[in-house]
Order: C-alpha cells, then structure tokens, then sequence
C-alpha cells in the first residue's frame, strides 16, 4: 500500500499524481507540470541556499546499462545548447528525500541511519524511466513502478 502523499510547494510538482501506480498518469501528470514552467534556474541556486549549503539526501543510483545509453543519447542531443551541466553515468540517481541540512545532522546519527537502512532494507523492486521531461532546475526522467 502506497502512503498518501501531500501537496508541498518546494516539491515538483507540487502535488503528487492522482494515481501513483499507473505510468501514464505520472508521464501526464510531470508533463503537465514541465509545460507550466516558465523559466528554468541554475539547479544548485535553491532559494535560500548559499554556495556554502549542503544537505544530506536519500538516493538510488542508476546503474543500468540501458538508462545509462539512453541518458547519454539525450545529453548529446542538448549538449550544445550550454544550458545544463551534464553529468557522467556515475551521477544518475533518483531522489527519496531530503534527510536534513548537513550542519544539523552529527556523523553518529548518519551511521545510526545508515545501519537502520540496512537492518530493514525493502526487498529489491524495478521502477520505469518514462518519457524525458523537466522540472524547474533539470531535465530529468519521471518513474514508475
């Protein structure tokens, strides 16, 4: 069972899709929410960091061969543009979530996080790159189960 999810305005989208199990809601749903983008921002300038913020994030890196060929064909087609930083098949990941800001979070709570994740890991599971869209600082894939 999927938990329910809220409606945040740092998030994008905002709110999360109306059905999070079927892939073409999601690719409608990101879609919808890339075509109201206005403007692109610098990734890295989030509102209210400096150059000096860091913060610790869940992630899953993505190592399959097919995404990363895939991932690579799409760099070289926006690479001339010099909008985007573009980044090396050992960057690819996908976002859980955001575990707090660095200065708040000691190395033993991070070890302690660490080792819970491994005493309790969830059973391996497959998610979908689907169509190639955006958001307001990157291009990016929307996922899927």
């Amino acid at each position: 069972m999927t938990p329910p999810l809220t409606t945040h305005p740092d998030a994008f989208p905002a709110s999360p899709p109306p059905d999070l199990d079927d892939p073409r809601v999601i690719a409608e749903h990101d879609w919808a929410a890339f075509g109201a983008v206005r403007e692109m921002h610098d990734h890295w300038q989030r509102p209210g960091w400096s150059s000096n913020t860091r913060a610790y994030y869940w992630l899953l890196e993505i190592t399959d061969s097919g995404f990363l060929d895939q991932a690579a064909h799409c760099q070289n087609a926006v690479r001339g543009l010099g909008a985007f930083d573009l980044i090396g098949s050992d960057g690819y990941h996908a976002t859980l979530g955001r575990i707090a800001p660095a200065d708040t979070v000691g190395q033993g709570r991070l070890d302690q996080l660490a080792r819970n994740v491994q005493a309790d890991a969830p059973p391996a599971f497959s998610l979908t790159a689907i169509p190639l869209t955006g958001s307001r600082g990157a291009l990016r894939y929307s996922v899927a189960p």
